[in-house]
């Protein structure tokens, strides 16, 4: 065999060689576009579950609140753990203090009030936090101004409406930082729950 045919040969395997490369990497190319956004989607619902379904589902009908906002403040709030305590003694899955617990019992008309130890319980963490909600739009109406009252309280967010410091003519401008650091988050996994679930 020649100096030349084996040169040729060689140049033959190599050529087959790269094709053999651009083949496989243009499938595996085209394997990730097909499987990144089935891979991706699945990272979300993880991320943005939806848990307690039939507490959230039976609450948000009873008191008119959007089910993805309950979805939202509950990833926000406790990341779906029923057993979770705040720093500030706040309880449960919506994180409800002892206070917010007892007002929303008293105004949803309570025959019997319900011990706080129960705010550890999904339904009735869920039952009074989505009425704190419904009371917090019937007052303000709008999600920001109920994402900043359930978080730093409607009696300070009435205050920051009355002050020209943090409103202009009865709207928020100037937010407190962790408080708007929280309406962000809520925001934000709001956007996520109307975008993964049809809600």
């Amino acid at each position: 065999m020649s100096h030349q045919r084996i040169a040729r040969a060689g140049k033959r395997k190599k050529q087959r060689i790269f094709l053999l490369i651009a083949v496989l990497l243009v499938f595996l190319i085209g394997m990730g576009a097909f499987l990144a956004p089935k891979i991706i989607r699945e990272i979300e619902t993880n991320l943005y579950p939806l848990e307690y379904t039939e507490y959230v589902d039976k609450y948000s009908e009873e008191f008119g609140v959007d089910k993805a906002v309950i979805y939202a403040v509950i990833k926000t709030e406790s990341g779906f753990r029923p057993d979770v305590t705040s720093s500030a003694g706040a309880r449960g899955l919506m994180q409800m203090i002892e206070d917010a617990f007892h007002w929303s019992q008293q105004r949803y008309g309570t025959k019997e009030p319900v011990d706080f130890d129960k705010a550890f319980d999904p339904e009735t963490n869920i039952k009074y936090g989505t009425y704190i909600l419904k009371l917090l739009y019937d007052e303000f109406g709008e999600n920001d101004l109920v994402f900043a009252a359930y978080h730093a309280g409607r009696s300070n967010v009435i205050a920051w409406l009355e002050n020209p410091q943090y409103s202009k003519d009865g709207v928020l401008t100037d937010i407190p930082s962790d408080t708007r650091h929280y309406i962000n988050k809520v925001n934000q996994a709001l956007i996520m729950y109307h975008k993964l679930y049809d809600l």
